[in-house]
């Protein structure tokens, strides 16, 4: 992963929940698997940037 696509799924998998939205969720609670990007994907695009 290049860059970011705004799929969401890192909001949802941060177990932390440290990333959030700019704007309200209708349901801040809810979490999601995008079934298109990995954790694997999400830790490594993090790794670049440092």
């Amino acid at each position: 992963m290049e860059r970011c696509l705004a799929c969401l799924a890192c909001i949802h998998a941060c177990p932390q929940k440290a990333i959030q939205f700019t704007f309200p969720e209708k349901n801040p609670n809810a979490r999601y698997r995008n079934p298109y990007v990995t954790l694997g994907e999400i830790i490594a695009a993090n790794e670049q940037k440092r």
